[in-house]
């Protein structure tokens, strides 16, 4: 059966094995449901893993299914690339003893004849990263406390730091959020959380795959050096119709798909919180926020020119908290609405086309952004315009080899406004010190412009593989300051037996610095790139359905930003200087993940990180960065109850990160406050941080459709996590400010 269909008039021929290929004997024997993708000359270019198996077996699956050849799809009698999910079953590998011989095993069977096959084609054929770690939609719901969301559960893994309670930032490897790139189907994305510690911007069920890169990446990608995530929206089923509703204390969300005309097919998704309407009724305030986001996609086999897909995604935080009368706030007095709004959109084209071995890819994309603050003394309104177009080819040259190439290309035109209170200047002979509160107003508008261009090869050989790339980009900032850079990256794996996978990799990343740090209010506008040098090595044992990970890194920063106190001529003005580079760091650790497939009764894993990220200004010693935590924990582990039940638990410990304490305050009388002296950054630390989630799910049988309710319950044993220390206004007391308590939420989700 044609699952894409075709265009009306058309007929169309699935693909056909074009000879015998028996799957190889593995330890222990078992099956694999594959999915196929096939270019219009039947030849085999992706391979994607659709069942839970064992490692062994996925690695088998993957070579085996890579030497068949097929005759291609047809529609109208024109070859066209295609998608065929198999079901292939493995022999058991014999035993040393003899025994009789084994029956040739039967050629692959397409696993569900009226599952068909769609009209696809990929652009990403071969993997250039060493380490991708990334969950399904299934393993995301037996993670508590990321309410079955697959970027939220990503924080689980091994090298992400935890973010604060009252942030949603991603933290990876002891680097600042700002570091880590978020990528929505090859395009950047300011931000991957709703307000707080939200769920993502993006519904779980628009979503094919997300990956975790915590370092080593290929030049595919560059501007940011630490980690990366990237996520991929799901192609909506072009054969028939979908409905799926989540709905718990939290927020609801709806997604449906349909096909349409042509072999195409349309999908959308909508998600509202509820939380702050809770408040609301209880406390006639919203005090907690309140977001919104929307998702649709539309796929249409364009013929001869490939497969076109256009994907758009918004979202909107809002948070407005009243302050009643006579009350006092740092940031105003009382009466007044604190407000703030962080608008995101973006629509995403992209064209694929695969023809024999060479693949092409085309995908523009419109980003806008509207980020509004008022808080009494604050006033910021900015407004972004983003541009951006990405072209990528891919050629497999004689089986082994596979060169890439591409162009990244971005503009971004920004409106700002704003008011805000003056920073406290250095101490010095200019300029004369300020002792009354003073507010900095400025509005205009600017831009920024970003190229880029990377080679890459790759060879491969059975059991190994080895990428060589170099990017180059160019960054036009405003005022004219240009920059350029050059960024070398390898990385190579080897099974060294079919238990053992060793890897390495090493690469050079650049990156901007924040827009606000070339402002010539806040920062300084000839700041240069900050850079980082990547190594690491190691090692994944399986072990059957169990698999171990063990890796070591280090990354070496050059070039950062650091605070100064100098002045510089700026159109013959002396000026502070604000910022400078200057600072150095080093951050190094080993990771460690232990998982266990869901196939099982009991199933999960245990991430362990342990780390160091240390800064240190010029002439002197290195010390412990703010994102700094030396121990991270997790156990998450999902069980099988029965009767459609299952339990799900995840136990987290963390360091907490390091502070400057405060050893005494003074009084100032030209200002009319205390004036805090401090003790040595890091010398101090936020107590560790621990706590148990848990999760009860049962599914059921609704409306010809599955349903299933959960219950979640957050900080099980009421854990009074200490988030922040806080002094009162003379520095003689302080306390913690304590994360949330245990909170818990029913919830209903169904598909048809």
């Amino acid at each position: 059966m044609i699952a894409a269909g075709g265009a009306q008039g058309q007929t169309a021929a699935p693909p056909r094995l074009a000879g015998r290929l028996a799957p190889p004997a593995v330890a222990g024997g078992g099956e694999a449901v594959l999915l196929l993708d096939l270019d219009d000359s039947g030849r085999v270019t992706a391979v994607e893993i659709a069942s839970e198996s064992s490692s062994a077996i996925e690695v088998a699956a993957r070579r085996w299914a890579f030497g068949l050849r097929f005759v291609p799809a047809t529609r109208g009698g024109r070859p066209i690339a295609a998608r065929l999910r198999y079901r292939v079953v493995f022999p058991a590998e014999p035993r040393p003893a003899p025994e009789p011989p084994q029956e040739r095993p039967p050629l692959p069977q397409v696993a569900d004849p009226e599952a068909g096959y769609e009209s696809v084609t990929r652009a990403e054929g071969v993997s250039a990263e060493p380490t991708t770690r990334g969950l399904s939609r299934r393993e995301a719901s037996s993670v508590p406390g990321s309410v079955g969301d697959p970027l939220r559960a990503l924080q689980s893994f091994p090298g992400v730091a935890r973010p604060g309670v009252t942030a949603g930032d991603l933290i990876v490897r002891g680097a600042s959020p700002w570091d880590t790139g978020v990528l929505v189907d090859g395009h950047p994305v300011p931000q991957l959380y709703h307000f707080l510690q939200g769920p993502a911007i993006l519904n779980p069920a628009v979503l094919d795959r997300v990956e975790l890169h915590p370092g080593g990446w290929g030049v595919r990608n560059g501007r940011k050096m630490a980690g990366l995530v990237e996520a991929w929206s799901r192609r909506p089923d072009p054969e028939r119709p979908h409905l799926e509703l989540e709905v718990d204390a939290i927020d609801g969300a709806v997604y449906a798909s349909t096909p349409t005309f042509g072999g195409g097919s349309f999908a959308a998704a909508v998600r509202r919180s509820i939380l702050g309407d809770f408040v609301e009724d209880l406390t006639g305030e919203t005090a907690t926020p309140v977001y919104y986001d929307l998702q649709a996609r539309y796929d249409l086999p364009a013929g001869d020119l490939g497969d076109l897909s256009i994907f758009f995604f918004g979202s909107d935080d809002q948070l407005v908290f009243p302050v009643p009368e006579g009350v006092e706030t740092l940031t105003g007095p009382g009466g007044e609405r604190l407000e703030n709004e962080t608008l995101l959109t973006r629509t995403i084209v992209t064209l694929r086309r695969s023809h024999g071995p060479l693949t092409l890819s085309v995908s523009p994309a419109f980003g806008w952004d509207h980020i509004v603050v008022q808080t009494g003394a604050d006033d910021l309104d900015y407004r972004l315009l983003t541009l951006r177009a990405r072209a990528d080819a891919a050629i497999e040259i004689g089986g082994r080899f596979t060169l890439r190439s591409g162009l990244d290309l971005e503009q971004q035109s920004f409106d700002f406004r704003y008011e805000l209170p003056g920073i406290d200047p250095f101490i010095g002979e200019f300029p004369t010190p300020r002792t009354d509160p003073y507010t900095i107003r400025n509005a205009g508008r600017d831009g920024i412009s970003l190229a880029a261009g990377y080679l890459e090869l790759v060879a491969k050989t059975a059991r190994a593989q080895a990428t060589l790339g170099i990017r180059a980009d160019h960054y036009q900032f405003p005022e004219g300051n240009d920059r350029q850079t050059l960024e070398p990256r390898l990385a190579a794996f080897a099974d060294a037996t079919s238990w053992l996978r060793l890897e390495i990799a090493t690469g050079v990343y650049h990156q901007a610095p924040l827009p606000r740090d070339l402002s010539g209010d806040f920062g300084n506008p000839d700041l240069d790139l900050e850079r980082t040098v990547q190594v690491l090595g190691g090692a994944l044992f399986r072990f059957g359905d169990t698999s171990l990970e063990v890796e070591a890194y280090q990354n070496r920063l050059t070039n950062g930003v650091m605070g100064s106190g100098g002045v510089v001529d700026r159109d013959g003005n002396p000026t502070w200087e604000n910022l400078t580079n200057g600072q150095t760091g080093t951050t190094h650790g080993i990771e460690v993940l232990l998982r266990r497939a869901r196939r099982h009764r009991v199933s999960g894993w245990v991430s362990y990180s342990l780390s160091r990220a240390e800064r240190a200004y010029p002439g002197g010693e290195p010390q412990p960065y703010a994102y700094d935590q030396t121990h991270i924990l997790h156990l998450v582990v999902s069980i099988d109850l029965g009767a459609s039940f299952r339990l799900s638990t995840q136990w987290s410990w963390v360091t907490g990160n390091p502070i400057l304490p405060v050893d005494g305050s003074t009084f100032d009388v030209d200002t009319d406050r205390y004036r805090a002296s401090y003790g040595e950054w890091g010398s101090e630390r936020i107590p560790a941080f621990h706590q148990l989630d848990v999760r009860l799910e049962k599914d059921f049988p609704l409306l010809g459709g599955r349903a299933r309710a959960y219950l979640e319950v957050l900080n099980a044993y009421n854990r009074q996590n200490p988030e922040l220390l806080l002094y009162s206004y003379n520095y003689e007391e302080s306390g913690y400010f304590t994360g949330l308590p245990i909170v818990g939420t029913l919830g209903l989700g169904a598909s048809f």
